[in-house]
């Protein structure tokens, strides 16, 4: 095939290709490298470029860029090339949601996601808080699931609310 590759199998450098021509000569000798790396096509996970060869688990990232080379994933965001259950780009192990495509991080670490267009978004992205009631994740001093914003009384916690004004919480006017 005249690409200086002998085709006697046992001589010195033989030719793994000796019908083809090739440039081959990291994995295999005389083997078509069309991105001319060293390593053949047929070995190169991205035979069309030259500065990326291995993909061991075959998640299109480079073994070198892959921070979970060994393992499957599409993760771009966290780590590169990691497992992402939720499918959000957000690897498990840097995702507080993993479970939840529509959250990924939780800043007060509340329970609550910072994303103000996801599922249960934190109204308090800041100030960890358990409120539920009038606003998500929100300062909840007297543990009654309404905010203390939105809490007219904030100590008590069989009260929030005073529809009529007269001082007393609607709950004991019933």
């Amino acid at each position: 095939d005249g690409d200086s590759y002998g085709d006697n199998a046992t001589g010195t450098d033989p030719d793994a290709c000796p019908g083809t021509a090739g440039n081959s000569t990291i994995d295999r000798l005389g083997c078509i490298d069309t991105d001319g790396d060293g390593v053949s096509d047929l070995n190169d996970a991205f035979p069309d470029d030259s500065t990326r060869t291995t993909d061991s688990d075959m998640d299109g990232f480079d073994d070198v860029e892959d921070d979970c080379p060994s393992t499957f994933g599409n993760s771009v965001n966290g780590s590169l090339g990691c497992f992402d259950a939720d499918q959000d780009s957000w690897a498990d192990a840097n995702d507080s949601f993993p479970l939840d495509s529509t959250q990924w991080n939780d800043t007060d670490g509340d329970g609550f996601g910072d994303n103000a267009s996801g599922v249960l978004a934190d109204d308090c992205p800041s100030i960890a808080g358990n409120s539920t009631s009038d606003t998500n994740g929100c300062l909840d001093t007297d543990g009654d699931s309404w905010s203390d914003s939105g809490d007219l009384f904030i100590s008590d916690p069989t009260e929030w609310a005073d529809n009529d004004s007269d001082g007393f919480g609607d709950n004991s006017d019933v």
